[in-house]
């Protein structure tokens, strides 16, 4: 179901709600404010903060 979902271009919603809630961690928070010392794609947060579109 996850790779025809991603084929189609649809986030299946028990993804998207285990997504927001690595997203919401203080921790994986932490890790983005220091993303300029490791390679992190810059637009990880515009993707993350709207996962519900």
């Amino acid at each position: 179901m996850l790779a025809q979902s991603c084929d189609e271009g649809e986030l299946p919603p028990e993804l998207a709600v285990c997504m927001k809630r690595l997203w919401a961690d203080p921790g994986v928070q932490e890790c983005f404010m220091r993303s300029r010392e490791y390679q992190l794609n810059d637009s990880a947060p515009y993707y993350l903060n709207y996962l519900d579109r």
